[in-house]
C-alpha cells in the first residue's frame, strides 16, 4: 500500500517533498530502505508486495539518487546481503543463525546502473 502511494506521488515530482527540486534526508531514508527491498526484504522477511524493479516511477526515483555524485559508492548488494542474511536480524533468529545460505539476486544495482532517469526505464524479472 506505501509502494502504491509513492509510486503515484513520485511521478509527478523528483523527490518526496512536493515542490522541492532537491534531495532532502527523507529521499536518502527511501533510497536506502528501496535499494535493499527487492533483494533482501522481500525475501529476509518474507513481505509479498509489488518490487521496485516492476514499479516504473520508484525505478526512475532510485536512479535518479543512485546517479548523484558519490551515491553508487556506497551501495554494495553483497555487503548488504551478507549483513542480513548472516546476522541474525529478523525476528526468527534462530533458524537465521543457521542458515548460512545468502541468495543470488536480479542484480538490482546493475539495474540502477541502466539509466539515470526517466529514460531507460526498461523493468526486469527478479
Amino acid at each position: 500500500m506505501i509502494a502504491s502511494k509513492l509510486s503515484l506521488s513520485s511521478t509527478t515530482h523528483p523527490y518526496l517533498v512536493e515542490g522541492c527540486n532537491t534531495i532532502t534526508t527523507a529521499d536518502i531514508s527511501l533510497f536506502t530502505t528501496l535499494s535493499r527491498f527487492d533483494e533482501i526484504y522481500r525475501i529476509h522477511y518474507k513481505t509479498n508486495s509489488r518490487i521496485v524493479a516492476r514499479t516504473p516511477s520508484l525505478l526512475r526515483f532510485m536512479r535518479r539518487v543512485f546517479n548523484i555524485r558519490g551515491v553508487s559508492k556506497t551501495c554494495n548488494m553483497n555487503e548488504m546481503k551478507v549483513y542480513y542474511y548472516r546476522s541474525g536480524g529478523s525476528s526468527d533468529e534462530i533458524s537465521n543463525k543457521n542458515n548460512r545460505i545468502i541468495p543470488r539476486g536480479g542484480e538490482f544495482m546493475k539495474l540502477l546502473e541502466m539509466g539515470g532517469g526517466d529514460k531507460n526505464d526498461r523493468i526486469i524479472d527478479t
